[in-house]
């Protein structure tokens, strides 16, 4: 069973084109799939800022980032994570940039509203192989998931 994922296209004769990609993958299984839209109720669209975490300091960026409009602020690796409302994703950069807070990316996501662990390597492996198949496919925008890999097991993965 794959997990529920968001595909975003542009073009009809992309999401046809999609549909083949898709039936090598289910094997013509046409209860695999779903109908356009079938699974956004599943995602929240919002704004992601990314600021650089490296001399920062948390408190400061996170106070510029709620007076700002942000609705959330996580640490994510070496950076900020500060999430905002999709409507306002640009506003909040942009007065960030003003509180001289360096802004490493800002873009429109989807985010899940539940996450499914999966944590069987093979059927891990063969889930990011079909995503990263959508992900190269050329009428492909963005692809969103709701997999909760562990990251010893993404590690595992990557090195095979």
């Amino acid at each position: 069973m794959v997990s529920p994922s968001r595909i975003e296209t542009e073009r009809l004769q992309g999401t046809r084109r999609l549909e083949r990609l898709l039936e090598g993958w289910f094997e013509g299984d046409a209860e695999a799939g779903g109908s356009p839209g079938s699974v956004a109720w599943m995602f929240q669209r919002c704004g992601l800022i990314e600021v650089p975490a490296a001399g920062a300091d948390e408190e400061a960026v996170l106070l510029a980032a709620i007076e700002a409009g942000a609705e959330d602020m996580t640490p994510a690796g070496d950076a900020f994570s500060i999430r905002t409302p999709a409507d306002r994703l640009y506003a909040i950069e942009e007065a960030l940039q003003k509180q001289n807070v360096p802004v490493r990316s800002a873009k429109i996501a989807a985010l899940p509203s539940n996450q499914t662990p999966v944590t069987d390597e093979k059927v891990a492996s063969q889930i990011m192989a079909l995503i990263e198949a959508l992900d190269d496919h050329d009428d492909v925008q963005n692809v969103y998931s709701n997999l909760d890999i562990p990251d010893a097991l993404m590690a595992k993965l990557a090195a095979a």
